[in-house]
């Protein structure tokens, strides 16, 4: 009898470890994803902000798109360049190069921005999925501060 027992809680007690690691380690991943979303977010408005003009183009499509940041409103001298490639978000100086490093190591299935007024640049979408198949979605907006 306390040998039943026994195994009832042992059971009890490792199907509880489990399931609390298995809680944790998915609330850990969406705190992964979201901390790499805040920072390729905070990389982009930081960088817009310095920037004088912006333009976007489809580049590879309409769903991965690429940013470049001029650093006069005359559009004269490419500064800094945000675009998507295999998944990932690279930051160049003047385009895609073979040494650029990715903004964030988390996959980003949909970089879709936008220009309005040559003095903003809109975030549509950025969409970063979990490895738990939840998805996080970003947008948001950033002015050219010397666009002037």
């Amino acid at each position: 009898m306390v040998l039943v027992v026994a195994t009832l809680v042992v059971g009890g007690l490792a199907a509880f470890y489990l399931g609390s690691q298995s809680t944790w380690l998915d609330g850990s991943t969406q705190a992964l994803t979201q901390r790499d979303a805040t920072l390729l977010v905070t990389t982009i408005v930081d960088s817009v902000r310095a920037a004088g003009r912006a333009v976007v183009s489809d580049d590879p499509d309409p769903e991965h798109q690429m940013l470049t940041l001029y650093a006069d409103a005359a559009g004269t001298t490419a500064c800094r360049c945000f675009y998507w490639h295999d998944s990932l978000v690279y930051m160049g100086a003047n385009g895609p190069a073979p040494g650029d490093q990715p903004v964030v190591v988390s996959k980003v299935s949909r970089f879709r921005l936008a220009t309005q007024d040559s003095t903003l640049v809109r975030l549509d979408l950025v969409e970063i999925p979990c490895p738990d198949g939840w998805r996080l979605r970003l947008s948001g907006a950033a002015a050219l501060y010397n666009s002037r």
